[in-house]
């Protein structure tokens, strides 16, 4: 509790910082300018955090791979920064999403580096808030957030806004309070730009499993209005009850406002079948959706509500990727927005099958950015290519996309990420402990429904003695113990988006039970 407290009151400070410090003058002009000046940015980027700091790991990697720092520059210079790149990963620079997290050793060569969580910090931000990347691992990954980054992201949403026609859309929220800090910084942002803001809704559980949270988020507000900002109070919606936001979403169409609903994929997805059911008329709302796969089934929903979805792909270590244009209406595909962020793919299996994939490899770029990378996976996976579209964003000189985005490595629903590691330990070691039975015995699927992503735990008929109510409480209570839990618990049983099953487990073509099905293995239920 005291950490939590001594992390909000750094926020609190930082938050007002941000509110005194004007914004970057010209967004256009300091993107283009980042753009334009990338491989060199990379190269002094190298320089300072890995050549002239021997105990970053990367400074050994590049060391076993016979690549000193003029060898670098002279070939970034001659063939560009991702054909760099590429060479590297080919030589052993880079980083596995394990190894990154700590749960592989990281060898090269046979040579062990050593590594611990804070291995790949950036030793430029000193300051900052501190939150957590998605995973479910321990307390995450932390992930700081300095007035920089701030500033940038800022300056993304003022280029971005104008760009898709959106800047005088009323933004409408439905994300997560505390611990969780995307919802409070749109509303700085909408505030700092004065585009029109509307309701923020939230599921923010009961008073009894999040009271502190809805306290400490009603202080952060308070705080960032006492200098000036104007920031919607949450407003919490009953257990699995969407209608509140569809009519919300309804009354302003009838005052012939347009708008935007800023939300998760599949709770999104939620409101628009919402709509359709008590026959609310939401149509022209644009549905800004991130935080998982926005498959086609999920955007049909959307679209058969009259609304548009335009997908946003953010990875917490490295910050906003991409955005969706309005002619991007299919394959879960992005603009790549990669002034502060390089990324290549290489072919590999995914795990548990003999699926091959394009996985991604990022590499930072920015000093601001939390974490120093070179070609880290993210255990997500996306095809790269040129954007065939000759949108404002190409036409600005975004014309590369990722399409086809999913995560390969981690269970995405409702919003949150469980990394599969995790799950595994639970699934083949605590479950059975607890319940009886194998590994084998209890699997979990992610199925695509109409209006949600489910997710269903599946436990063998045989193992009949336990209720599946009982086996869904310890499963949560699980989950719940992890960083980011009581968040993930909760959105969970308030979607109805998870549940507890009796039934034989699904077998792969090979007749092999898999004990995670994860997503994007062309097998989705």
């Amino acid at each position: 509790m005291i950490r939590e407290l001594k992390q909000y009151a750094s926020m609190a400070r930082q938050t007002g910082r941000f509110l005194r410090t004007p914004p970057i003058a010209d967004a256009r002009a300091d993107l283009l300018e980042k753009r334009g000046n990338r491989d060199a940015i990379f190269l002094e980027h190298a320089r300072k955090l890995i050549f002239d700091v021997p105990s970053n790991p990367f400074h050994e990697m590049f060391h076993i791979a016979g690549c000193d720092y003029g060898t670098l520059a002279e070939e970034a210079r001659r063939d560009g920064l991702e054909r760099v790149l590429q060479k590297l990963y080919e030589a052993g620079v880079y980083l596995s999403h394990d190894e990154f997290k700590g749960k592989r050793e990281i060898v090269r060569a046979g040579r062990h580096i050593r590594a611990g969580p804070e291995s790949f910090s950036n030793p430029l931000i000193l300051g900052g808030v501190v939150g957590s990347s998605s995973g479910s691992r321990s307390r995450g990954t932390p992930v700081r957030r300095n007035l920089d980054w701030q500033l940038y992201r800022e300056g993304l949403d003022r280029f971005l806004f104008p760009a898709l026609g959106l800047e005088r859309h009323t933004v409408v929220q439905l994300k997560a309070i505390m611990p969780a800090s995307y919802g409070l910084r749109r509303a700085l942002t909408a505030s700092r730009m004065n585009q029109p803001q509307g309701a923020w809704f939230t599921l923010g559980g009961t008073v009894r499993n999040s009271a502190h949270y809805r306290v400490l988020t009603k202080l952060l507000i308070l705080s960032a209005r006492w200098h000036g900002a104007t920031v919607p109070s949450p407003r919490y919606l009953p257990h699995n009850d969407f209608r509140g936001v569809a009519r919300y979403l309804a009354e302003l169409k009838r005052q012939g406002r347009d708008r935007i609903l800023d939300t998760m994929v599949s709770q999104g997805v939620r409101v628009a079948a919402a709509a359709r059911e008590h026959r609310l008329d939401i149509s022209g709302t644009v549905f800004l959706v991130a935080g998982e796969a926005l498959t086609d089934a999920k955007r049909a929903v959307i679209e058969e509500a009259g609304c548009t979805a335009l997908p946003c792909y953010l990875v917490s270590e490295i910050g906003f990727v991409g955005m969706a244009c309005r002619e991007m209406n299919k394959d879960n595909c992005v603009h790549m927005m990669d002034a502060h962020y390089a990324v290549i793919s290489r072919r590999r299996k995914a795990p548990l099958c003999d699926l091959e994939l394009d996985s991604l490899l990022f590499t930072t770029l920015a000093s601001f950015l939390p974490f120093v990378l070179i070609n880290a996976e993210m255990d997500d996976s996306g095809e790269i290519g040129p954007a065939p579209c000759d949108c404002p964003l190409s036409r600005f000189g975004y014309r590369r996309q990722i399409r086809n985005i999913y995560s390969y490595g981690k269970l995405t629903g409702q919003g949150t990420t469980l990394l599969s590691g995790d799950l595994l330990r639970i699934l083949e070691r605590t479950l059975p402990a607890r319940f009886g039975g194998s590994p084998t015995d209890y699997q979990l699927v992610e199925i695509e429904g109409g209006s949600q992503t489910a997710i269903e735990l599946r436990v063998h008929p045989r193992l009949n003695t336990a209720p599946a109510e009982e086996i869904k409480g310890f499963f949560l209570g699980e989950i719940k113990q992890m960083w980011g839990g009581a968040l993930t618990g909760r959105e969970w049983t308030q979607t109805e988006g998870f549940r507890v099953v009796h039934g034989e487990p699904y077998m792969t073509r090979s007749g092999k039970v898999l004990p995670l099905h994860l997503l994007g293995f062309g097998g989705r239920i």
